[in-house]
């Protein structure tokens, strides 16, 4: 919960229509892009209902999805956040992943 409280706070300041001014057009609390949020909600089974960023439950829902499967791939929260918005730790996406153990 604390992680993705901070990336709510980090991404939208808590606004739930907070739109990205870099471009990318995020939206949300979360701040996903219209493929990310359609990609999740396919990957979760939630086909039954219509992608709206910007209904907080929605993208509360799946943004920690999002979390869960950057969980599952990279080790530390560092490797996480960075991956969640390269642009601030300019991650490469190189290096140990958990189920790699490389």
């Amino acid at each position: 919960p604390a992680l993705g409280m901070a990336v709510i706070a980090a991404e939208s300041s808590f606004n739930p229509h907070a739109r990205s001014s870099d471009g990318h057009d995020s939206k949300g609390l979360f701040q996903l892009l219209d493929s990310t949020g359609s990609e999740i909600m396919s990957r979760i089974g939630a086909t039954d209902r219509a992608y709206d960023p910007f209904n907080p439950e929605l993208n509360v829902e799946l943004g920690v999805s999002y979390l869960r499967r950057l969980h599952d791939t990279w080790c530390s929260d560092s490797a996480r956040l960075r991956y969640i918005n390269p642009s601030c730790g300019k991650l490469l996406l190189v290096g140990k992943t958990c189920s790699s153990g490389i």
